[in-house]
């Protein structure tokens, strides 16, 4: 399980990455910042005090992150039932529409 957490994380960090990197002009500065050495934990902040609403909610994602950085640093892998969990709330973010709060849904 701990290769499809991981992995689930990775999808996750680059797509967010990238949206964050195709929004740059509409972050604010100090998120702007940020963005340069951005790991998937501080993407999430990034994009929650941006404004951001990524059709999951940011506690699921640091669950995910906090997961991922379990399985790398720790060896710990969640057991099946937390591993589906975590599956699912990528594959929801990664099919889900980024907007800000109060935007209607755009497909970036």
């Amino acid at each position: 399980y701990r290769r499809a957490v991981i992995d689930a994380a990775a999808a996750v960090e680059i797509t967010l990455v990238r949206v964050l990197t195709e929004k740059l002009n509409e972050l604010p500065n100090q998120q702007r910042k940020r963005l340069t050495t951005a790991t998937l934990g501080s993407s999430i902040d990034i994009a929650r005090a941006s404004g951001l609403e990524l059709g999951v909610s940011f506690e699921d994602l640091k669950r995910l992150s906090a997961s991922r950085n379990d399985d790398v640093h720790r060896a710990q892998a969640p057991d099946y039932i937390g591993t589906h969990t975590l599956l699912h709330v990528a594959g929801e973010f990664l099919k889900s529409p980024v907007r800000y709060a109060g935007e209607s849904a755009s497909w970036n």
